[in-house]
């Protein structure tokens, strides 16, 4: 789905890349790519984005003219095995990220949400830059927020405010089990993720139980 024109509306929809057969895929795969234009929103869309290694959910970049005035509020992005970035932004004005879930645990050089303006390399051209960003109250499951070329000059107000960002293969604290250094017992652990029961077990005390 791509976007050049002001005043455009895509929401409440689910986009699934992998849906209709494709073959021969080359080149960046975009869900939604917005390419200049103005007063675009982005609301309540579910994307699951396609399977080459240069895969988008949302891409924000230059068409002649940059994108000014784009919410993207309220999607969910699963970027699946082999994507890449579930937002990017490569130029814009005036660009709101706002209340997203972002799932992007494969990828080892994307983001959940990537702020980088990369088209140009010296950014004289106002039509290649990043300014007034807002990136807020997201969550970013996997890899999280790339901000790249915010040290150039011509760049400017980026602001990354209040997003919770949880890295695949990592620890999170959740909470504490008081018990004494000598108590000997047996923790059974249960917790619930999209609707899905799991259940462990964690055996404590000291000296250890023996096992014979």
């Amino acid at each position: 789905l791509g976007l050049n024109k002001t005043n455009w509306q895509v929401r409440d929809l689910k986009i699934d890349v992998n849906s209709a057969a494709r073959t021969n895929i080359t080149g960046s795969d975009i869900a939604i790519s917005v390419n200049g234009g103005s007063n675009v929103m982005i609301s309540n869309v579910h994307i699951i984005t396609g399977t080459p290694s240069n895969s988008y959910g949302i891409r924000l970049g230059r068409n002649v003219t940059r994108p000014s005035n784009v919410s993207i509020k309220n999607c969910v992005i699963d970027v699946v095995e082999n994507g890449f970035n579930g937002i990017a932004v490569t130029a814009g004005k005036d660009i709101y990220i706002k209340d997203n879930i972002i799932n992007n645990p494969y990828s080892d050089t994307g983001f959940a949400i990537d702020v980088e303006a990369n088209e140009a390399s010296d950014l004289s051209d106002e039509t290649y830059r990043i300014n007034n960003i807002y990136v807020e109250n997201n969550i970013c499951n996997g890899n999280g927020i790339g901000c790249i070329g915010a040290a150039n000059p011509n760049n400017g107000n980026a602001f990354i405010l209040n997003n919770t960002i949880n890295y695949a293969n990592s620890n999170e604290t959740l909470g504490q089990i008081p018990v004494m250094y000598s108590d000997k017992g047996v923790l059974l652990i249960e917790w619930e993720i999209d609707g899905e029961r799991y259940f462990n077990h964690y055996m404590y005390g000291m000296p250890g139980y023996s096992l014979d």
